[in-house]
């Protein structure tokens, strides 16, 4: 059948009009200015495509920074040990029994600090004695160590209320001082630079009635001339031997000031007095007084522990990680925690390892103590008294400011 050629014509045109004007390619197949239409919109769909994907990834970023600040938040109030976050409403789920727990009933009297009991809760370094250790610890009486001194006097983190103290102190103190040979009396400042942590003073001349109190609160001249009634030495052996005694003192007959002065190894040292009265002063201090009816072996210290102590005053943060027994103030008792837990874990000895647990768990309470202490420090210091936001009492805006907490 034969098609006019102006049949051909009307198709084509009706084919334009409808935007389907076809043509035969080298290949035989047919193709469109629709077929172009076509990739444009799959390009642009890619395009849009590819957006939405951006769109989702950076989406993402931002939940998840948004998550991490919340987070922050969060673990911030409830590292605080806070039962709510900063609105006063969101509960924190970890700290809901925080003030409602029960205290290690070994915690001293004093340590009922809502930081503090929330640390002990949290941060515990358990020594994880088992029921059959505990069993067997039972009714074992604790190991005793001779230090060799007897405590007269202490404050901050050295006191300890089996001191002498009492109201005859000054008179007990002379006492117990004459009964030596050789009077031998020993500062211990945990507080001091490392060269004044331990000092020794030896008694050369009889010493007056209120000897406790030259050293206490008022280091005078009077009665107390360096060289000619007293010597300083930075070890007991020195002090026995007299040997390196200290050719530097002063500091005398200042109001309210105790020992030392301004007595150094060799050169004057500022700031390093006690007063044991108003508390002004260097504030962890003991004073001792040698025992009369000790065995000289008490007083003996063997290398290690000379080595310990001194690396102690100059690494305590990196030593203190070494275990409980580093966190001890005190370093007598430091002393007998590091030999207990020796001879305990080494030996047949019940006592000396029921003493090392005792100690240890001592040990705990002054880690946790210090942690709280140093979680408020490292937050910064308040400004005009009020409660910083973070503080585990909550904050106190729109309240009037009551002074430093």
């Amino acid at each position: 059948m034969k098609i006019s050629s102006s049949l051909l014509v009307i198709t084509a045109i009706v084919s334009s009009a409808h935007g389907h004007f076809f043509t035969k390619t080298e290949q035989g197949n047919y193709y469109s200015g629709n077929h172009a239409l076509a990739e444009i919109t799959e390009d642009k769909r890619a395009i849009r495509i590819s957006s939405d994907e951006f769109k989702s990834v950076a989406k993402s970023i931002v939940s998840k920074l948004v998550l991490e600040q919340e987070t922050s938040k969060y673990n911030t109030w409830k590292e605080r040990g806070s039962h709510v976050l900063e609105d006063g409403i969101t509960p924190i789920d970890e700290n809901k029994n925080f003030g409602k727990s029960s205290v290690d009933p070994r915690v001293p009297v004093g340590f009922g600090n809502l930081l503090e009991q929330r640390n002990f809760d949290v941060f515990v370094e358990d020594p994880g004695v088992s029921p059959f250790v505990s069993e067997a610890l039972d009714g074992i009486p604790l190991e005793s160590f001779e230090t060799g001194w007897i405590l007269m006097q202490g404050i901050g983190d050295l006191y300890n209320s089996n001191a002498v103290g009492g109201d005859n102190l000054v008179v007990d103190f002379v006492e117990h001082l004459t009964r030596n040979q050789l009077m031998l009396i020993r500062i211990v400042c945990e507080s001091c630079v490392a060269s004044h942590k331990e000092v020794f003073y030896r008694r050369i001349t009889d010493p007056p009635l209120d000897m406790l109190d030259i050293i206490a609160k008022t280091w005078r001249s009077s009665g107390n001339i360096f060289g000619d009634d007293f010597k300083l030495y930075s070890t007991y052996n020195d002090a026995v031997e007299d040997t390196n005694a200290w050719t530097y003192c002063g500091g005398f007959d200042v109001s309210d000031q105790g020992f030392p002065g301004t007595c150094g190894r060799s050169a004057p040292v500022e700031d390093q007095w006690i007063n044991m009265e108003k508390r002004n002063g260097q504030p962890d201090v003991a004073i001792f007084v040698q025992n009369s009816t000790a065995s000289s072996d008490a007083f003996i210290r063997s290398d290690w522990e000379v080595e310990f102590e001194e690396h102690l005053s100059t690494n305590p943060s990196n030593d203190k990680a070494l275990g409980l027994c580093w966190h001890i103030p005190l370093m007598d008792t430091r002393r007998q925690c590091w030999w207990a837990c020796e001879y305990g874990e080494r030996t047949n000895n019940l006592g000396a390892l029921k003493l090392c647990l005792n100690l240890r768990h001592k040990g705990q309470v002054w880690k946790s103590r210090n942690f709280a202490s140093d979680s408020e420090s490292d937050e910064g210091i308040e400004e005009e008294g009020i409660i910083k936001f973070t503080h585990a009492l909550g904050s106190d805006e729109g309240f009037p400011s009551l002074g430093t907490y």
